[in-house]
């Protein structure tokens, strides 16, 4: 089944709200209810599973089946009640993180002070990456080719140097601007999936701001990730196989 005719099976069943817009009608959704929807369809993680704090890394994604995360929050107390348990869990011997910020780090190494960690000795020890994400994603425009690489090199890297487990992890908030290349989105994330697929000591997060993001985008996130995080739970993504 398509993801077209999925979506119009649900809302046709009254499970999910949308509106018609437009000469063509075309269905479009509210925030709000995509969200509400999203955690319908599949599993429910109480706080005594991925949101409570630092689980170990292959629980964590058999609960969703897939190593590749969506975390959707509205403001930075979500945001670190669901980035915790990754982040916490890839700041042992054998593990590292690669962070790609937005703005400052300051918030960060708020986060880390207050787990009893520093942002300063973590990367010194070569556990943590902090990346300014415009730095990336903006400079010369969005290329997939490009992205695709860097992240390759990165993990060919921790491969090399012995890594027993890599956490990826992004803000997204990069793509809300106008630079060239952010309308390919959607292309990236699917380039993502693929390269998680192909290594099983990977972890992927993409940290979305709801109040960045049009609902619409939103909406396309649920579609291409396999796990989707909101506040008080987490949720395999709304993918539906062709």
């Amino acid at each position: 089944m398509s993801a077209k005719h999925h979506f119009a099976d649900r809302t046709n069943q009254g499970r999910l709200k949308c509106y018609r817009l437009g000469e063509r009608k075309e269905r479009r959704f509210l925030l709000e209810d995509l969200l509400a929807y999203a955690p319908s369809v599949n599993i429910d993680i109480s706080e005594a599973g991925l949101i409570a704090g630092a689980v170990n890394r292959n629980d964590s994604d058999l609960q969703c089946g897939h190593p590749h995360y969506c975390s959707q929050y509205r403001n930075t107390g979500e945001q670190w009640t669901m980035l915790k348990p990754h982040l916490l869990n890839h700041l042992e011997p054998g593990a590292v993180t690669v962070y790609l910020y937005d703005g400052g780090v300051q918030r960060i190494e708020d986060w880390l002070a207050g787990e009893g960690h520093s942002s300063t000795s973590l990367q010194a020890q070569g556990i943590l990456r902090l990346i300014p994400a415009d730095s990336i994603y903006l400079e010369g425009g969005v290329k997939l080719v490009g992205c695709s690489s860097f992240w390759k090199s990165i993990i060919s890297n921790c491969e090399a140097l012995g890594v027993e487990r890599l956490l990826i992890t992004g803000e997204m908030n990069w793509a809300t601007s106008e630079a060239p290349g952010t309308e390919l989105l959607l292309q990236y994330e699917q380039a993502l999936d693929d390269i998680a697929a192909q290594y099983p000591w990977l972890t992927l997060l993409c940290q979305y701001d709801l109040t960045r993001f049009s609902a619409a985008t939103v909406f396309d996130t649920l579609l291409i990730h396999p796990c989707v995080q909101l506040e008080q739970s987490s949720a395999t993504g709304l993918v539906v196989q062709s």
